[in-house]
Parts: structure tokens; C-alpha cells; sequence
């Protein structure tokens, strides 16, 4: 379920503010999957807080 288009990611930072952490498993829910979250990070769109919270930057 995991398109990777750009109105995606833009749409995750304009609904959620900066610093905000949020949880893997509720991104998940709302069509972010794992791979997904994995490129972004890798992108550095976002850190990692520690397991399974990833920090919107």
C-alpha cells in the first residue's frame, strides 16, 4: 500500500507539526508502511527516537 509519491510526504508534514514525534505502527494505519518510513529516513525527512518513534524534523 505504499505509494511514494511526493503529495504523500507533504501531505504527513503539513498535518503534523515540526519536532512532532510520532509512532511507526500509527503511520502504518494511515498508509505509511514500513518500507516507506525506512526511504524517508533514509532521505532524512525524518530521525528515528528510538524504536518504532520516528521525529518529524
Amino acid at each position: 500500500m505504499s505509494t511514494d509519491s511526493p503529495s504523500k510526504l507533504n501531505s504527513l508534514l503539513k498535518t503534523q507539526p515540526a519536532g512532532v514525534v510520532l509512532c511507526s505502527a500509527w503511520l502504518v494505519e494511515k498508509g505509511y508502511s514500513i518500507e516507506l518510513q525506512k526511504r524517508y529516513k533514509k532521505s532524512q525527512w525524518y530521525e528515528s527516537v528510538g524504536t518504532g518513534a520516528p521525529w518529524a524534523k
